[in-house]
């Protein structure tokens, strides 16, 4: 606020006056200042955990993908080791029944030696 020497001695408002309201006026202005700055401060963080948000989320989702392929690759593995075992099963099943057959046979024989 610049005041002339003619403006200053028409004007209602006293010297001291004057200065309180440009000194209200700086006053002010600092206030709009800091609040911007706090403003900027907030955005600023915002923004960072925002950032901070994404990158976890990233992760985090990467994790899950990780993992969902560990667990799928489990499961065909286990089914693999299932059928395995069931044809493991259906083998000793076979072979009990052969050796059943020899059994009986080899008692049969054994008979036939004694009667001879």
């Amino acid at each position: 606020l610049k005041t002339t020497r003619s403006e200053f001695s028409h004007s209602s408002h006293s010297p001291l006056l004057t200065t309180t309201t440009m000194m209200n006026h700086t006053t002010q202005q600092q206030r709009g200042e800091a609040v911007i700055d706090k403003l900027t401060t907030l955005l600023s963080t915002a923004r960072r955990e925002r950032d901070d948000a994404y990158r976890q989320k990233e992760l985090a989702s990467q994790r899950h993908r990780v993992a969902k392929e560990d667990r799928e690759k489990i499961e065909r593995d286990v089914k693999i080791v299932q059928c395995k075992l069931m044809e493991l099963g259906e083998d000793k099943r076979g072979r009990e029944v052969e050796i059943s057959r020899l059994e009986e046979n080899a008692g049969r024989l054994e008979k036939e030696v004694c009667s001879v």
